[in-house]
């Protein structure tokens, strides 16, 4: 089962960028080389590229920045359906609801999880903000925990 790890966000604005650098980050971590058929992709604010390139997995999971008033860092395990207006932080991710309605139209809608980071700054300016930066190594590894649980649930359904 082909497993495509899809980093989006705007990284000339602040936070917002979250899950390009985490995509960066998981992409040197080698905890992840035990999964053979995962890839990784920057999606940056091309989320129609993007999904487009992703829905050629059996399972998508996207890594992107929310805004909903949580405390900053928390990760949220969402699905395409999740997805509300207010808590989108840029302009790519509306365009992420349409494009996954339109890959479902055509058949082509993988398993997707979303998680969601808890951003803060978003103002335009390039890097992450100081407090993100601190909390950077958290959040990689509970990201990492994330994908390591959905992928181990891949693993016992195969196996069963």
């Amino acid at each position: 089962m082909k497993t495509m790890v899809v980093g989006l966000g705007n990284i000339l604005r602040r936070d917002e960028g979250i899950g390009v650098f985490l995509l960066e980050e998981l992409k040197r971590d080698n905890d992840f080389k035990k999964f053979k058929d995962m890839e990784f992709i920057d999606g940056g604010t091309a989320s129609f590229d993007a999904m487009s390139t992703a829905s050629a997995g059996d399972r998508m999971i996207i890594i992107d920045a929310v805004k909903s008033g949580g405390e900053t860092g928390t990760v949220y395990v969402m699905k395409p359906g999740d997805l509300r207006e207010e808590n989108m932080v840029d302009v790519h991710q509306a365009g992420l609801s349409q494009t996954f309605k339109w890959l479902e139209m055509e058949g082509k809608l993988p398993d997707v999880s979303i998680l969601g980071v808890e951003v803060d700054d978003t103002s335009w300016s390039e890097g992450l903000s100081e407090g993100m930066m601190e909390r950077l190594p958290l959040l990689k590894k509970k990201i990492s925990d994330k994908i390591n649980s959905i992928m181990k649930e891949e693993l016992q359904v195969a196996g069963a």
